[in-house]
């Protein structure tokens, strides 16, 4: 895809793309429908099993079940797929595709200047603490962005900045 982008070949970076997306979409939809089709099967063996049916009826069974569920996800996929070429045609940007929404502005963070530094450091869940032991005289700012007195190690449990 580097190369692809470098080379300002787009309608073959385009096309690759487009492959490689199509291709996870049915990977997706192999693995949704076996996995449906297994949670299907479990039920229906045990239905079969307390009829007790013959083995050639409870064969078919199982198999309509699996031949029910497929079409379902198949029949499923199409009416969630079907106008996806002609909506992607109009994409240009990734803002095309995604979306946008105005940023809420972010106040300005308190303390004393820090000189020369210029760094950010960003983190997530783990960074915080999320599940550990609270922060003692939590604000509300640490209740949402769930910080712990006992973050992952390098992290100070209270941010120098206003956001999460």
């Amino acid at each position: 895809m580097a190369e692809l982008l470098r080379s300002g070949d787009h309608d073959r970076l385009t096309l690759e793309v487009g492959r490689k997306l199509a291709w996870g979409w049915v990977r997706y939809g192999l693995w949704e429908t076996a996995v449906a089709a297994g949670l299907m099967l479990l039920p229906l063996a045990a239905w079969t099993g307390m009829r007790r049916m013959p083995p050639g009826r409870t064969v078919r069974v199982l198999a309509g079940g699996v031949v029910l569920v497929a079409v379902i996800n198949a029949v499923g996929f199409y009416l969630l797929a079907s106008d996806t070429p002609r909506v992607l045609r109009n994409v240009r940007s990734l803002q095309d595709l995604v979306g946008d929404s105005p940023l809420a502005p972010v106040p300005r963070a308190e303390g004393p200047p820090l000189g020369d530094v210029r760094a950010v450091v960003l983190g997530d869940s783990t960074a915080a603490g999320t599940g550990n032991r609270p922060l003692p005289d939590a604000t509300e700012l640490d209740r949402a962005c769930r910080r712990s007195a006992e973050p992952s190690p390098g992290h100070s449990p209270v941010p120098t900045t206003g956001a999460c």
